[in-house]
């Protein structure tokens, strides 16, 4: 049973203590979809700017308070006790601020940005919250593959404040409802994203020059090893007759890229024509969104990589095939609405190619009924559906 009827005076504080990737267009879209239900909203997260949608003004509803990670206290404790006394307060000082000042009784609170590998901080904060609250993983490896860790933070999750739960893996939602139990509630929100984009951009400009002419295969966002950077360049060794540009574009890591693999990369950078760098976080969402609409692929190869992704997202609504790692997320959407190829572990950079040069020449992919079901899926209307279902569930 869904109640979001709008009486009295409903407040909702969300409480984001990280601020990296897209945290900033979840916050906003969060706000857009929960607006209408609310009185008052309430963001905390550690930068003012990571929320434009303040820009609106006060008579939006709409306030910033700044909330940050405590990783240690002011005062001198033993090291082995710090991070779960800075858990600690951090926790006390929400629910003070929250309850304990001018916020009535009909107020909730959400935190939209958990990962599983912070089941020590979340233990901790929690520790003493009385009231119940709501909360979104945005990682959650330990739903695919089992371990101690993922035990443990089962655990914690099962003895939180956070009576519902939501993951962004929709293919995990009863194994969510497993871990947390019969007495809390598991859900999905589909990982959706702002895909309005801009004619030219500084970064985007510099792309397509570069290109003169040929397709794009692309490798956006946070630039870190993670991001199968090796696996991209090995790609672009792969294309012998330079038939593509290879464009990495974003906020470059190379500190992440281990023992000779950051010679390897570097080396390619400087004598491979096909190869393009372009480093530097992008600063508006539009051109980032404009740069993806216009590449021939976006590659989304990352190693092991079990969580969702944004890029995805954006590529399906703007019509860009992926190249994604088989046997994962990524995966599992791509091969249900055929969004692009797909990759095995280990396989040669070769055989991949050759994947996308069949796929280009076989598919007139974006009129497919399938992309169609995707963009409904990931659209907004269905993100505030499901995000009214996770606030007002009294299931």
């Amino acid at each position: 049973m869904i109640d979001h009827s709008h009486s009295g005076n409903k407040q909702l504080v969300l409480a984001d203590w990280s601020a990296g990737g897209h945290n900033s267009l979840y916050l906003n879209l969060i706000v857009e979809s929960a607006s209408s239900d609310f009185d008052q909203i309430e963001v905390r997260s550690p930068y003012r700017e990571c929320f434009s949608g303040l820009n609106k003004g006060p008579d939006y509803g709409v306030l910033w308070r700044e909330f940050r990670k405590r990783r240690s206290t002011r005062f001198p404790l033993p090291r082995s006790i710090q991070g779960q006394a800075g858990a600690f307060f951090a926790g006390r000082a929400l629910r003070k601020s929250v309850f304990g000042g001018s916020f009535s009784g009909d107020t909730t609170v959400f935190f939209p940005c958990l990962f599983d590998w912070e089941s020590f901080y979340i233990r901790w904060f929690f520790r003493g919250f009385r009231r119940s609250a709501i909360g979104l993983l945005v990682a959650a490896d330990f739903l695919r593959n089992e371990s101690v860790e993922g035990e443990k933070l089962s655990s914690v999750l099962r003895r939180s404040p956070l009576r519902r739960l939501a993951t962004l893996d929709e293919y995990r939602v009863e194994e969510l409802q497993k871990r947390i139990g019969p007495q809390k509630t598991a859900s999905w929100l589909p990982d959706v994203t702002f895909s309005s984009c801009v004619d030219s951009g500084k970064v985007h400009n510099r792309a397509m020059e570069a290109a003169t002419g040929r397709p794009i295969v692309l490798l956006i966002g946070r630039l870190a090893a993670k991001k199968g950077i090796v696996r991209f360049i090995d790609l672009a060794n792969a294309d012998a007759e330079e038939s593509c540009l290879f464009v990495m574009a974003g906020e470059w890591l190379p500190e992440t890229l281990r023992g000779s693999e950051r010679g390897y990369v570097e080396t390619a950078l400087e004598e491979r024509s096909n190869l393009l760098l372009l480093e530097g976080k992008i600063p508006l969402e539009e051109e980032y969104n404009a740069i993806i609409r216009d590449a021939a692929w976006v590659f989304l190869g990352y190693e092991d990589f079990s969580g969702s992704s944004n890029n995805l997202t954006k590529a399906g609504l703007l019509g860009t095939p992926v190249v994604a790692e088989e046997g994962y997320l990524l995966g599992d959407r791509v091969k249900r609405y055929e969004l692009g190829i797909l990759m095995e572990k280990n396989e040669p950079a070769e055989v991949t190619w050759s994947k996308m040069c069949r796929f280009k020449e076989s598919h007139d992919w974006r009129q497919k009924d399938l992309c169609s079901q995707f963009r409904d899926s990931f659209s907004g209307e269905r993100f505030g559906g499901e995000l009214r279902k996770l606030l007002f569930s009294d299931s």
